[in-house]
């Protein structure tokens, strides 16, 4: 099931640099806006998760580097800081990591 995540990534993915505390990675990253239908979806979905800032990317990537909340992907020469990032495993296995970015060098609360 990885082999399947990873290769739908690398075929439908963009290159990236993910930026992390251990080094400077090349990979590809499927990389989204968050657009108002997901939007609608995501408030019924999780009314109390806390506050959904628009303006987040969706990302999901490879599990084979890992990342952190704080670390960086650059995309065509855009910057986006990963706000939240999860493996999501099946199996105990980790399968590949999703998470939410935000544009620009400032982290807002």
């Amino acid at each position: 099931m990885r082999r399947s995540i990873e290769r739908m990534i690398a075929v439908n993915g963009v290159e990236a640099e993910l930026h992390t505390v251990k080094g400077v990675y090349s990979q590809r990253v499927m990389l989204q806006l968050i657009a108002s239908k997901s939007w609608q979806n995501m408030e019924r979905m999780v009314p109390t998760g806390g506050e959904l800032l628009r303006g987040q990317y969706l990302l999901l990537c490879s599990c084979r580097i890992p990342v952190e909340a704080a670390d960086t992907v650059v995309v065509a020469g855009r910057t986006f800081i990963i706000r939240r990032v999860e493996p999501i495993r099946y199996r105990n296995r980790e399968l590949f990591y999703w998470g939410l970015c935000v544009e620009g060098g400032a982290l807002e609360e």
